[in-house]
């Protein structure tokens, strides 16, 4: 493991310790993963998929930026986790040279944290990542404050800040429904298509058109054929044994070596309701041609054979694309059934 003693943790734990504000704060509210707290006024918040609740202690969309992420399972060794499995993600995203304080306990908004420092360079400047976690009964929490290097007061205030005041809400359900990313406009006018090379058949809305390609399955076109925005139908061999473990870990590697550096992050496995359906699907994000691309992916478990869906589409010009996508689940069914 690299490291590199650094004078600067001890003044930042000592920092966190008396940044505590009794004024100017604002109260925010996440309603996707169910918490609210408090950031300085100034700051700017905003919930980001991949990332969770995002706050910028200055302007949008740059750093200095703190991320508040709930975790739908507890950790089992938050040490081996920060010291090992989180800065062998850092060192794969910033490159071998990423420099790591091991984990150790800090008092943040009064609150005693696990954390660990991690410190890297981009185009010369010197950018610290300081990734804390928070046990807890009603849900373990992931803090995340990333800064350059000699330029933290404003991000410690609000690290201080949301976590001081961070609680989840009490109208959280243990038991979340799933979500339920709905087209903003509704699937009127279906057409049947068969798959015969799989066996299947299901809807696509009129006017879009559909074909088999060999290694991707049914292929739906969205927009302009041979072009994202899509949605692909494919029916498995064999069954899933462990569909969470193939969206987090199998396919996420195989998007990671796909796409490599210009992956931007996960929304890992969760529950969907599409298609009068509950699906378990995952997203990646990733960027071409400076566009950020979203790859949705979802599995059904069938006694008939699992199937496969996955929508590709760029962020924010999805609407075409979900409404493919809940036709295609809502309509598939085994041929001669």
């Amino acid at each position: 493991m690299k490291k590199r003693c650094c004078a600067v943790l001890v003044l930042l734990c000592c920092c966190l310790a008396l940044a505590g504000l009794a004024d100017g704060l604002q109260e925010i509210h996440c309603s996707e993963q169910g918490f609210s707290t408090r950031i300085p006024e100034g700051a700017s918040a905003e919930y980001v998929q991949e990332d969770g609740m995002t706050v910028y202690a200055q302007h949008k969309g740059y750093i200095p930026f703190v991320l508040i992420w709930r975790r739908d399972t507890p950790f089992k060794n938050p040490v081996n986790y920060l010291n090992n499995v989180f800065r062998e993600h850092m060192e794969n995203s910033y490159g071998p040279e990423v420099g790591t304080n091991p984990a150790k306990t800090m008092e943040i908004g009064g609150k005693q944290l696990l954390g660990a420092r991690y410190h890297y360079k981009i185009q010369q400047t010197g950018v610290c990542l300081l990734r804390l976690i928070e046990q807890r009964a009603d849900g373990d929490v992931e803090f995340t404050a990333k800064y350059v290097e000699g330029d933290d007061q404003a991000v410690l205030e609000v690290l201080d800040a949301v976590v001081r005041y961070y609680q989840p809400d009490n109208s959280k359900d243990s038991n979340p429904a799933p979500e339920k990313p709905a087209p903003e406009k509704s699937v009127e006018g279906l057409t049947r298509v068969e798959a015969v090379e799989q066996g299947f058949s299901t809807t696509v809305p009129e006017g879009m058109s559909a074909e088999w390609i060999k290694g991707d399955g049914l292929t739906i076109s969205a927009g302009k054929k041979g072009q994202i925005p899509f949605v692909l139908v494919f029916r498995r061999e064999s069954k899933l044994k462990n569909p969470e473990d193939y969206l987090n870990r199998v396919y996420k590697e195989h998007m990671d070596k796909t796409y490599g550096n210009a992956m931007l992050g996960t929304l890992y496995a969760r529950k969907w309701d599409i298609g009068g359906k509950m699906l378990l699907g995952a997203r990646y994000y990733y960027r071409v041609e400076g566009k950020r691309v979203c790859l949705f992916r979802l599995v059904e478990i069938r006694d008939d054979g699992d199937v496969e869906y996955t929508a590709k589409f760029v962020e924010g010009d999805e609407t075409a694309v979900l409404m493919a996508l809940e036709a295609a689940v809502g309509g598939y069914q085994v041929s001669g059934k």
